[in-house]
């Protein structure tokens, strides 16, 4: 019998990934990105007159350009981080993901904008290729099992700032288990498109909540899965509106329930 104990619980560790204590953060200079390792960031304006942004953590500071961008995760690595957090309140940036890219993989993502300017988007999930070359080709298989970046959950929260696009889910072929994303009374600017899921990927369940700002283009999924999501809409001004992906295409979705 102790055996077979042995070998069941050797058995199941095969199964559990690594976890990843945090790590000082790295700079990546051919992806253009600082990759925060689990390791809580500030985002801040530059003062050296410079376009960019001054990242900051206990224990050090980065200088970016204005053309590089933030991961709260890692760069190809299998283990788990526990927690990420990216914060910004001032700065330009092009793009900021909750979770990592390529290989990568978070339990709980967290992504809050006060302020600063992007000139990309900003995901609360991963990034599986973060050159374009799965973003723009839907993703049609919609298998969860194919995604090389993983978030189990992602909390975006929009208190300010200048912005283009923001997705609760990431980007390529990702996978993120639930999302939410909550622009607040506080933000008075204007967003081209809020998706609740992912640039392509799948999201399995998300919400938002939206009480400030104006919204262009407003949906659950955009080339992607999702199972459910469910969006409130309290004080923002929306222009078009899609309980699930803008279009026609019947491949992508909403697979379960959609309400807004």
């Amino acid at each position: 019998m102790k055996k077979k104990m042995l070998f069941l619980m050797a058995a199941i560790a095969l199964f559990v990934p690594s976890v990843m204590a945090a790590e000082a953060p790295t700079y990546d200079e051919e992806n253009k990105a600082l990759f925060a390792n689990g390791t809580p960031v500030t985002v801040e304006a530059r003062t050296d007159g410079v376009a960019g942004a001054l990242v900051k953590w206990n224990g050090g500071e980065k200088l970016l350009p204005a053309d590089n961008s933030v991961f709260g995760g890692s760069h190809d690595s299998a283990a788990k981080i526990d927690s990420t957090s990216v914060t910004v309140n001032g700065g330009t940036l092009h793009n900021v993901f909750g979770g990592g890219l390529h290989k990568s993989y978070v339990g709980t993502a967290v992504v809050t904008i006060n302020g600063g300017k992007f000139t990309g988007k900003v995901h609360g999930g991963g990034a599986s290729s973060y050159s374009g070359s799965t973003c723009h080709q839907p993703w049609y298989e919609g298998n969860k099992e194919k995604a090389t970046t993983v978030v189990d959950e992602a909390i975006v929260t929009i208190n300010g700032g200048t912005l283009t696009d923001v997705f609760g889910g990431g980007e390529g072929i990702s996978y993120t288990k639930k999302a939410s994303v909550t622009v607040a009374k506080s933000f008075t600017g204007n967003i081209r498109y809020l998706t609740l899921g992912g640039s392509n990927g799948y999201t399995d369940d998300a919400t938002a909540l939206l009480l400030g700002g104006k919204i262009k283009v407003l949906q659950s999924v955009n080339r992607g899965f999702m199972e459910t999501a469910e969006i409130t809409v309290n004080g923002a001004e929306i222009e078009n509106a899609y309980a699930s992906a803008e279009g026609d295409n019947q491949k992508l979705g909403v697979n379960k329930k959609a309400v807004i």
